[in-house]
């Protein structure tokens, strides 16, 4: 699975889809692994796709936050910025203090023409500046917005002060991935995938 988001991270689309496919065959029950790999059809260009084996991941179990947040990234992809909203609220619902969702859902907001509950998302974004992944996600709703410069300085910000959140199904890897991301001079918040 780490394989197949490193690829995705270098533009590998294929790659990266062969190697989520790798991960589905070893652990069939992973719902992340599935979800990634429909993420990155998704990035081949393979929209509908990996818009299908989303909708399937979130049919075997639709209380699962992650997977709706990748969906709605894909619609993203997609153009289809309506259905985006649908499915980050649904996320932002399930998992309502994950500020890379509240990202990419005023992203989606402003793309699809409310821009008024794009700016609200903003606010609240505002209020906790230096909360990890903060800058990223006021980023993505400037850009949504198109508002360039804020969008330009809040990367600015988030390269200066950056903080990696850093997932694992296994606990052992996480502990392993958060020290080394110490390790080098990092920050880092690690995030059990007990799925």
């Amino acid at each position: 699975q780490w394989l197949g988001e490193d690829h995705m991270l270098t533009g590998d689309a294929p790659r990266a889809r062969d190697a989520f496919a790798a991960a589905v065959r070893a652990d069939a029950e992973s719902p992340i692994a599935r979800a990634l790999q429909g993420v990155a059809m998704s990035l081949g260009g393979d929209h509908d796709g990996g818009i299908g084996l989303l909708r399937r991941v979130i049919d075997g179990d639709p209380s699962q936050a992650v997977p709706r947040f990748m969906l709605g990234t894909v619609y993203c992809y997609a153009g289809r910025y309506r259905d985006a909203v649908s499915e980050l609220s649904e996320a932002r619902r399930l998992a309502p203090d994950v500020v890379a969702v509240a990202g990419t859902l005023g992203h989606a907001l402003a793309r699809d023409g409310d821009s008024a509950g794009a700016r609200r998302l903003l606010a609240e974004l505002r209020r906790t500046p230096d909360r990890p992944g903060t800058q990223a996600a006021i980023a993505k709703i400037a850009t949504g917005l198109g508002d360039r410069d804020l969008a330009l300085s809040a990367l600015q910000l988030a390269a200066e002060g950056a903080h990696v959140v850093a997932c694992a199904r296994r606990k052992p890897k996480l502990d392993e991935l958060v020290a080394a991301i110490k390790a080098s001079g990092g920050s880092c918040t690690g995030v059990a995938l007990d799925v």
